[in-house]
């Protein structure tokens, strides 16, 4: 029992937190949760690699 004793699964609590975020997101921002037109920049990590992820911001930071 993990996260303050909680018998919730991981995958569902993730699932929770992140209907909480879309929620908080929509109702202070009024804009769509996960709208790619609400980010200036998005990177996968996971595809890219963080090494690679950082050059790219640090790029970005010096224009």
């Amino acid at each position: 029992m993990l996260h303050g004793g909680s018998n919730v699964k991981p995958e569902q609590q993730l699932s929770d937190q992140d209907r909480r975020r879309k929620a908080y997101c929509e109702l202070y921002s009024g804009s769509e949760w996960g709208n790619a037109a609400n980010y200036h920049i998005s990177l996968d990590s996971g595809e890219f690699g963080i090494e690679t992820c950082i050059a790219i911001i640090e790029n970005l930071y010096d224009i």
